[in-house]
């Protein structure tokens, strides 16, 4: 589901994006009784559920370990060769320790663009922003991230 692939891209591990995104869930079902609107304000709703228990969630570990992208860079189809399982991992790597030099904002909106898979649009209204703002700050955290990684290999 959706909201299983944003919490595992803000967690570290699978274990604990399968327990925190049951968790989601369970606030969802506990507090459905209150939720008075059309379809498209639900998934709204159910993203913000989702990203406080991401936050909830780190709060209370008091740790700052964000945005790990293995399930989501590994492709649907085929299982790769090791070597390339290897290559792709440590590329992985790589990308998780410059989306970690990135500002709280600028990783939340990355998470919620490619581990949610929300337009512009739809980050915008989750994180009460202006659409305009989602896309420069989008585009901003990606210039950062390929500076970065540029600079790495020099």
């Amino acid at each position: 589901s959706q909201v299983y692939a944003y919490v595992r891209y803000r967690v570290d591990s699978a274990a604990e994006a399968e327990d925190l995104t049951a968790a989601i869930f369970e606030r969802v079902l506990a507090k459905i009784e209150t939720f008075q609107s059309d379809e498209s304000r639900f998934a709204a709703w159910l993203w913000r559920i989702a990203r406080n228990a991401v936050i909830d969630h780190y709060r209370k570990q008091r740790l700052r370990r964000h945005l790990p992208l293995e399930e989501i860079a590994s492709p649907v189809s085929d299982e790769p060769l090791p070597e390339e399982w290897v290559l792709r991992e440590e590329r992985v790597q790589e990308i998780r320790a410059h989306l970690k030099t990135l500002p709280e904002r600028e990783q939340e909106i990355i998470a919620l663009k490619f581990g949610f898979g929300l337009t512009n649009r739809r980050i915008a209204k989750v994180l009460r922003m202006k659409e305009s703002t989602v896309g420069s700050a989008l585009h901003r955290a990606m210039i950062k991230l390929r500076r970065g990684m540029e600079e790495e290999k020099k």
